[in-house]
């Protein structure tokens, strides 16, 4: 399936363990250009528990908002910006809807990358470069 940078998908996503899956909405924070190329795209879970909503590291989207009609989500929910994963396209069920521009900045903001290493901002790279110390050597453009 070919998704886009703000798009909100439906996964069967992986446990950490590997051993079992759980289908559930996440966001795509992955570039266009390698969305288009690779196999693999970088998303950002999302849940229906808004209670840490607050924490500086938590979206908020909200049902009763356009971003929230537009998101296709079924409740008010919370983009988990700690939680990134690297995921093979094929484990996309579905696209749900979609996130504005203003919204993904605002996820941006909320980058767990960003909080943990005070990037300015992070770009997603290609699958086997380096992503552990993205911000260590220099500044790379937008990731989420």
């Amino acid at each position: 399936m070919n998704v886009q940078r703000g798009d909100v998908v439906l996964v069967d996503y992986p446990f950490a363990s590997g051993s079992q899956t759980k289908v559930r909405p996440t966001l795509v924070v992955q570039n266009d250009r390698d969305n288009g190329r690779l196999h693999n795209t970088i998303v950002v879970q999302i849940t229906s528990v808004t209670r840490r909503s607050g924490e500086p590291t938590q979206c908020l989207i909200e049902l009763a908002t356009p971003e929230g009609q537009q998101s296709g989500l079924r409740h008010d929910s919370v983009v988990n910006c700690v939680n990134l994963s690297t995921i093979d396209k094929s484990k996309i069920l579905r696209k749900l809807g979609s996130l504005p521009q203003a919204t993904m900045q605002r996820s941006e903001s909320k980058s767990v990358l960003r909080q943990q290493w005070n990037c300015r901002s992070v770009r997603t790279v290609g699958i086997g470069r380096n992503l552990r110390f993205p911000c260590v050597k220099r500044t790379f453009a937008t990731l989420i």
